[in-house]
């Protein structure tokens, strides 16, 4: 393609929300997050120091090296700085570096992102791995994507549309360049304003959040609760986050759907023997940090209603449905991608409402348009 001429770049968004691309000519599948602005890649030489010759191979994002050593001769005397995400729990310290970007049909000769070289983590087993970020770019941080698109004339608009595949799991298209919802393949898009930055806050993709209703598989209402926060004085909002692999809910609301989805398969376990041995249907796994639930089980589990917005800028539903915020189901049970939201006044919502919703995210106009699949 042609620098200078305006396009969207379309990308396969893989399970988990991994994206291809490719940096100096190397192949890497990125991490696409939208809370976050940054991108960055793994540095070779730094992780099979750490972690073992070889290891970059066994890494989902793989690692970038520089294709002449001489160009990062002064990679570790370089400025350095770190980013935080999973909820502060990982961290990576990174430095700024320039190489050829190839992305969809597009090559952009100067690309600057970041090469993480070092990680820290309170989670056991776990890695850096490689990220596209999509959130607002901000003027100290110069390892935008899509400021740097634009900036290039590639695109004309800091835009990105994301298009589920039908199914489980959160993978589908990527399209940068565009958040047109006009050619969406499915029903009425419903629009919702981002609400402005907080005094010392960095501006994200959050809305107002007015209540979270859990409905029943029957289709009854189990609560419809209105959020209030305790921590602090600010109205709750939700935050679209897609390097987040749950949704959260209240904790109230969360005691209730494992107190309704254990009555529910208790009480269909009567004539069942190998139910009726089960102890129970929702349990946590503290060594994977998610709760998990039988298989059986799932058909008692409630859909999850969020109300969005405000009166001056129109108000609208998503509804995030078990098939959505239910996975990888084996033997030991299912992953539940719920997030006990706790007394946070953001409530975070991740692969589960992009599973099942179109979104169309517009950040020079500051808004999303959603459409229910």
């Amino acid at each position: 393609m042609v620098l200078g001429v305006p396009c969207e770049i379309t990308l396969p968004l893989h399970d988990d929300g991994l994206v291809p691309l490719s940096l100096g000519g190397q192949s890497l599948l990125l991490n696409v997050d939208s809370a976050l602005p940054e991108t960055f890649a793994v540095y070779g030489d730094w992780y099979e120091k750490k972690y073992g010759p070889g290891a970059c191979d066994q890494l989902p994002s793989g690692c970038y090296f520089c294709p002449d050593p001489r160009l990062c001769d002064d990679v570790y005397k370089r400025h350095r700085w770190k980013i935080f995400f999973a909820h502060g729990r990982e961290n990576v310290t990174v430095v700024a570096h320039e190489d050829t970007l190839g992305i969809g049909n597009v090559t952009l000769p100067s690309f600057t992102f970041g090469l993480v070289i070092g990680y820290d983590s309170v989670l056991p087993d776990s890695h850096p791995d490689g990220l596209l970020g999509l959130s607002f770019p901000r003027p100290t941080v110069p390892l935008s994507l899509l400021q740097q698109l634009e900036d290039a004339h590639i695109v004309d608009d800091l835009a990105f549309s994301i298009l589920p595949a039908h199914g489980h799991g959160f993978c589908g298209t990527l399209v940068l360049g565009t958040s047109d919802a006009g050619s969406s393949r499915s029903g009425r898009v419903n629009r919702a304003r981002f609400v402005p930055p907080r005094d010392g806050e960095l501006r994200q993709f959050l809305v107002d959040l007015v209540r979270v209703t859990i409905v029943k598989p029957e289709g009854g209402i189990l609560t419809v609760g209105r959020i209030r926060s305790a921590a602090s004085s600010s109205k709750p909002v939700a935050l679209f986050d897609t390097g987040d692999d749950c949704i959260q809910i209240p904790s109230s609301d969360l005691a209730v759907i494992i107190e309704e989805t254990n009555d529910c398969y208790m009480k269909k376990s009567n004539n069942n023997v190998r139910r009726r041995s089960a102890t129970r249907s929702i349990w946590r796994d503290s060594e994977i940090d998610h709760w998990l639930i039988r298989e059986d089980a799932i058909d008692c589990l409630p859909s999850l209603k969020y109300r969005l917005g405000n009166s001056d800028h129109g108000l609208l539903s998503v509804i995030i449905k078990p098939e959505h915020y239910t996975s990888l189901c084996d033997e030991d049970g299912c992953i539940l991608h719920l997030r006990d939201g706790k007394e946070s006044d953001v409530l975070v919502l991740g692969y589960p409402f992009f599973a099942a919703h179109e979104s169309f995210f517009n950040l020079s106009g500051g808004w999303i348009d959603i459409v229910q699949m």
